[in-house]
Parts: C-alpha cells; sequence; structure tokens
C-alpha cells in the first residue's frame, strides 16, 4: 500500500531464488495482498518442480504476472549432475500451467557444461523448441554456462575458465564488454581476477563449435521451424 500511495509503484520485482521454497510463506503473502486490496502487480523467481496450479492461480489472483524459471537443461543426466531436483518431464507442463495464469515467463536454458556431451545439449533444445511452442508469453532464453561465484560448478572447474570466444558473442548471458575495443581497461581488470568476475568466463565444452553451429541453424530457421526431441 505504501508502494503504491506514496510513490505511485504498481509494479514490483521480487529478486529472490528461493521465494516459493517456502510455499506456505507465498500463500499467506498472496492473502495479504488479496485482503489488503493491494492493486500492485509483481513478478517473481519460482521452480519448476515446487509449482501447483492452487499456487499458480492464487499468485496471479493476487497480482503475480511475470515469472522467472532457471531451468538450465533439457537433458535429464545434466539436470542430476547438477542437483537441479526436477525432472524432464515436469518441465513443460509448468509452463504450460504457468502460461494459462501469468502474462510472462522467463524460461532460460543453459548449454556449455564441461560435462555436456552432444545429445545432453540436443536434449536441452529439443526441450526448448517445445516449450517455445506453448504460448507467446512464453520467453525462452538459451546462453552459454557463465559460472557464478562460489556455486558449486564454479568451485569444481575454477581451474578450467577460459575466456569466450568471439563466436560466442551471440550465446553470452553478460554482454560482449570484453569484445568492445573502448573497454580495454575494464578487460584487463576482468583477466586478472576471474575468481572475481567468472561471470565473464566460461568453461571448456565437448564439441562447443558443433554445438554453436547447431544453434545458429535453428536460430536462422525460425522458431516454428524448431525441432522436435533431438532436432
Amino acid at each position: 500500500m505504501l508502494l503504491r500511495d506514496r510513490y505511485k509503484t504498481i509494479g514490483v520485482s521480487i529478486a529472490d531464488d528461493t521465494f516459493v521454497l517456502n510455499r506456505e510463506r507465498v500463500k499467506d503473502f498472496c492473502h495479504v495482498l488479496l485482503d489488503l486490496h493491494a492493486d500492485i502487480e509483481w513478478g517473481c523467481f519460482g521452480r519448476i518442480n515446487l509449482m501447483s496450479e492452487e499456487l499458480i492461480s492464487l499468485m496471479a489472483e493476487a497480482g503475480c504476472r511475470a515469472i522467472f524459471y532457471g531451468i538450465d537443461s533439457g537433458s535429464p543426466r545434466i539436470l542430476e549432475r547438477t542437483l537441479k531436483e526436477l525432472s524432464v518431464e515436469q518441465i513443460l507442463p509448468t509452463l504450460e500451467l504457468s502460461a494459462k495464469y501469468f502474462d510472462r515467463i522467463e524460461a532460460p536454458f543453459i548449454w556449455g557444461y564441461p560435462f555436456e556431451d552432444y545429445e545432453d545439449f540436443l536434449g536441452t533444445i529439443g526441450v526448448a523448441a517445445q516449450a517455445s511452442q506453448l504460448a507467446s508469453s512464453v520467453n525462452i532464453q538459451l546462453h552459454m554456462l557463465s559460472p557464478l561465484p562460489s556455486s558449486p560448478i564454479y568451485e569444481e572447474f575454477k581451474n578450467t575458465l577460459v575466456l569466450p570466444e568471439r563466436e560466442d558473442v551471440r550465446c553470452l548471458l553478460l554482454p560482449a564488454l570484453l569484445f568492445d575495443e573502448r573497454a580495454g581497461l575494464v578487460r584487463e581488470v576482468i583477466e586478472r581476477a576471474p575468481h572475481l568476475f567468472p561471470g565473464f568466463f566460461s568453461l571448456p565444452t565437448p564439441e562447443k563449435a558443433r554445438k554453436r553451429d547447431r544453434l545458429d541453424e535453428v536460430f536462422s530457421a525460425g522458431a516454428d521451424d524448431w525441432p522436435g526431441d533431438h532436432g
């Protein structure tokens, strides 16, 4: 109410990737918004494996208009290896259910894991392709892995960080700052301290060029021509 009445704010983004871990807390939060007639639109992070129609419909009723799902992979082996605690079979039904209630669904996928073979990569492309057909509100993203500081994958592979190649620019999550000739000093700082800026780096991945070429084929074909399960 304070945000709306004093600051004229009608939209709020809850940037907490643990927001739905306690579903009862989320329900309580929604009921408070409804009881107060808050009339505020909001968005948040979600978890594919924790959503139900009861929860999603209540969130939408309470003003939730957008949700972000960090799906990461469409390969069962990669999901297990990265401890995502979700199955490939849960991804599409949850996205489809979300599309019934939310105006915008962000669904990022990641490729380029150091233990990801080409079949794993094709699995991710296949699930992303199916997700792209669910609804116009589902926004599919495909980024090359950039490890977060202190994350398990960073801790395991921090000694193998590599700078991205120029051909990787279109696949990077962060802006292609390292390839801007005007940012020479910034590049020098980043290169000297990869432990502080791992998000600007990637990790060696099997058959990277082949994966990148396949992505080019997919994107040039357009979403309507994306492959099915494995392209």
